[in-house]
């Protein structure tokens, strides 16, 4: 996942263009270049919230919801990011 905070939402374009080129010339997705290798990259634009940065707040915006920090443990670092 590559993180765009609001407010720097004039560059989303460009990244998602730079994104779209490399797929289309194999750089990306399944079987990269022909050798077994996926990779998949998506951009995902936050609200600009500080908080963010914070490991769990980040994990709560990229699934669509506020960014805040979650209770802790479990640590996302041990338990996953995806429950």
């Amino acid at each position: 996942y590559i993180y765009i905070r609001g407010e720097f939402y004039p560059l989303f374009p460009t990244m998602q263009k730079a994104i779209d080129e490399a797929r289309k010339a194999g750089y990306l997705g399944k079987n990269i270049q022909g050798s077994g290798f996926d990779c998949e990259v998506y951009l995902h634009r936050g609200a600009g919230a500080y908080e963010a940065g914070e490991e769990t707040a980040l994990l709560e915006s990229l699934e669509g919801k506020r960014a805040q920090p979650r209770f802790k443990p479990p640590f996302p670092a041990v338990e996953g990011a995806w429950k």
